[in-house]
């Protein structure tokens, strides 16, 4: 998330800082990643901090796509699994096809 960050930061494109999991997702092998996770493994006793993440349902790029518009202009990263050595989500050819498509139309 750092490093999609500083891109957009490095261009001028200052809003865009906000990062797209997915609901479901599993993303705790950092702290700054954990906000990533839709679930609550103890965020607040952790002091996660979810303001600049939201998430999306997995294999359903038309709500992934609604997300990206309502949000637009300041979506830094749409990150999705599999995580290595993890319980990993999987994500359907279409899905991987929405997705990209619509990180496209974003830029």
């Amino acid at each position: 998330m750092k490093l999609v960050r500083h891109h957009f930061a490095l261009r001028g494109e200052h809003d865009r800082k906000t990062a797209v999991g997915l609901e479901g997702g599993w993303h705790v092998l950092t702290f700054g990643a954990a906000a990533l996770t839709s679930g609550d493994l103890g965020n607040r006793v952790y002091g996660i901090d979810r303001r600049l993440v939201t998430h999306a349902p997995p294999n359903e790029p038309e709500k992934l796509q609604r997300l990206l518009e309502r949000h637009c202009g300041r979506i830094a990263a749409v990150v999705v699994e599999p995580v290595m050595d993890t319980p990993a989500l999987g994500l359907t050819d279409a899905a991987v096809a929405g997705d990209r498509g619509a990180g496209r139309s974003q830029q």
